[in-house]
């Protein structure tokens, strides 16, 4: 069965790139994000702000613009891409192998629908911290026992309650971890419930349920309290900031107000591009969706060069605003069925033509503006890949056998930050 199995991976998550195309189905961002490979070797890319970069007719003239230590000349700091880890696994319970002796197409497909499943939730996980908070925190505890009982989690935002699932392990801290938190707490949280409007059996309000024990009943892990946030195991760690250990999401990149501070190394007080164009909320207030989108790449046009902005990404529900706005200037078709209303958005700007994508990851209070050819993902191996150092694609682990993949990726934006920017949906 090993051989037939190891050669069913291959030609299912191997050669034919399954792992990628599945993982990528969970966001439209995500599927678009080029993912170039580079040996394992760590990328690091220059940053270079609009400006002249020494270029002259004269060879003599263009080396004194060269040799100038300001920025706007071809001085620049270099910013070093964070590597995220990532880690994924599988596991076939021996009943099903032992129930397909004799059968190797039912073991197979098993095995397939196992690793299909768990793929798409690796996925919702890359997409997820490439727009969400630089501190990669999935929710925030309002009232730790809403429901009645330690445990039974009331969050914040009902919707993070939908980034969180049965079996998951996770962890809580007082700060979102885009810094040092002063206190992790002790105790780890085992995900019993997702009842994102609660339920008629005591868990009225309650959004998650916590055990605090691996297979326990509901309960308060030690030391959580009001407020916290809360994070997969392993994205944060006490007196340590995890940031660097994930991908450096795009809230970290595209700031919505002026930086000042030094972010990746490099001292971006020395020019505002360093954190992306943005348009202040003040000069949105009032303005519909397309006329933020309008606005904003404008301003990255006029006032950073940006010119080659093409795609922008917001929320389902920011998407579903922009499709109501534009349903005047959109189409009707008659036929069998009858069809009203905005299926691909496109929104013509001072850029020309970009295409709006509805991206269930993003955050619906920010409408980002995307130089798409410019983000890349960098990795080892594939997006993710198995992993196979031993030569084995399936281990035995106990009772059952488990296939594993990882992948060891850093998000750039092309070493010129200036050329995506950020906006504020009024959501």
């Amino acid at each position: 069965m090993g051989s037939f199995a190891d050669k069913f991976l291959f030609l299912r998550y191997i050669k034919n790139n399954k792992l990628q195309t599945i993982t990528e189905k969970v966001s439209p961002t995500l599927q678009k994000i080029a993912k170039p490979q580079r040996g394992g070797l760590s990328i690091v890319e220059p940053f270079i702000p609009s400006g002249p970069q020494g270029w002259s007719y004269d060879l003599a003239a263009a080396s004194v613009v060269s040799d100038q230590t300001d920025h706007g000349a071809s001085d620049y700091e270099i910013f070093t891409s964070s590597f995220g880890e990532y880690w994924g696994s599988a596991k076939v319970s021996a009943r099903a192998v032992s129930g397909s002796k004799g059968n190797e197409d039912a073991f197979l497909q098993h095995l397939t629908e196992v690793m299909d499943m768990s793929l798409k939730s690796f996925g919702a996980v890359a997409a997820q911290k490439i727009f969400a908070p630089v501190g990669n925190s999935i929710g925030r505890i309002q009232d730790l026992d809403e429901g009645g009982t330690a445990g039974e989690i009331q969050l914040y935002v009902r919707g993070d309650s939908f980034n969180f699932a049965k079996g998951m392990v996770v962890q809580a801290a007082d700060g979102i971890g885009d810094g040092v938190p002063s206190n992790v707490r002790a105790g780890l949280g085992y995900v019993i419930g997702v009842t994102p409007d609660g339920d008629a059996s005591g868990l009225i309000g309650s959004h998650i349920q916590i055990s605090a024990t691996s297979g326990g009943a509901v309960g308060g892990p030690s030391g959580w309290a009001d407020n916290d946030y809360i994070f997969r195991s392993g994205d944060v760690s006490a007196s340590v900031d995890l940031s660097d250990k994930t991908i450096r999401s795009l809230q970290g990149w595209i700031t919505l107000v002026a930086p000042s501070g030094t972010y990746n190394g490099v001292n971006r007080s020395v020019h505002a591009g360093a954190g992306g164009f943005r348009v202040s909320a003040n000069d949105v207030a009032g303005l519909s969706i397309k006329e933020r989108i309008e606005l904003g790449v404008n301003v990255g046009r006029s006032e950073y060069g940006a010119m080659e902005v093409d795609t922008v990404a917001v929320g389902p529900r920011t998407w579903m605003q922009l499709s109501q706005e534009v349903q005047d200037f959109g189409w009707a078709q008659f036929g069998k069925v009858m069809e009203i209303g905005a299926g691909e958005i496109v929104v013509i700007t001072a850029n020309g033509a970009i295409k709006v994508i509805n991206d269930p990851y993003c955050k619906e209070a920010d409408i980002w503006f995307l130089t798409i050819g410019l983000i890349k993902i960098y990795n080892y191996n594939g997006f993710p890949g198995p992993r196979d150092e031993d030569g084995l694609k399936m281990l035995r682990t106990g009772k059952n056998y488990e296939v594993q993949w990882q992948a060891f990726n850093s998000l750039t934006v092309g070493g010129q930050p200036q050329m995506h920017g950020r906006c504020s949906s009024g959501n």
